[in-house]
């Protein structure tokens, strides 16, 4: 799709008098992208947000891209929080308008286990097992391995969270622990 006729798609029937803004605003997400031919992706060449989604200044504040440019595909000037601009070419930083649609937190969650995107931790996200957790117990303050190992360290070792490390060594709940 050109730029053109992705501006014919995204002209607002609200804003009729303001057209020249939208197609600035067209102009400015479309310049900083990439057409990616294999995808068809417009990919976001710009500031990503911290999960990978572009990130606009309009009006101001800092928007997701992706949902400026579903809202402008739409014709209404924003999209409700509930709503959510879903990629069908599971590419975070697309900015084409054709791989976008509307959808409920429900359907971007199926979507997910449909498409493998959604992680998998062993046990059900149980990242400290039973006897790691003891052993962990065991150690007291003299840290690991006979040295005084920070629970920074040790957290980062194991994979988990320094809470989690906090909680095991302060005999509290933690995740893996059975009630």
């Amino acid at each position: 799709m050109n730029r053109a006729a992705f501006a014919y798609k995204c002209q607002s029937p609200i804003y009729p008098e303001c057209l020249w803004r939208l197609f600035d605003l067209v102009e400015r997400i479309l310049k900083r992208c990439d057409h990616d031919v294999s995808t068809g992706c417009f990919v976001y060449q710009g500031t990503l947000t911290e999960d990978g989604y572009p990130r606009i200044r309009l009006a101001r504040k800092y928007k997701r891209g992706h949902r400026v440019v579903l809202a402008l595909k739409e014709g209404v000037p924003e999209l409700p929080r509930h709503v959510l601009a879903r990629h069908s070419c599971d590419n975070r930083a697309c900015c084409n308008a054709e791989h976008l649609s509307r959808g409920s937190n429900l359907e971007n969650v199926r979507d997910k286990v449909e498409r493998g995107r959604q992680s998998r931790v062993p046990n059900g996200g149980i990242k400290l097992s039973l006897e790691r957790a003891e052993h962990i117990r065991a150690l007291g303050s003299d840290g690991m391995h006979g040295s005084r190992e920070t629970f920074r360290a040790m957290a980062r070792r194991l994979g988990v969270s320094v809470r989690a490390i906090q909680r095991v060594r302060k005999g509290e709940r933690w995740k893996g622990e059975k009630t």
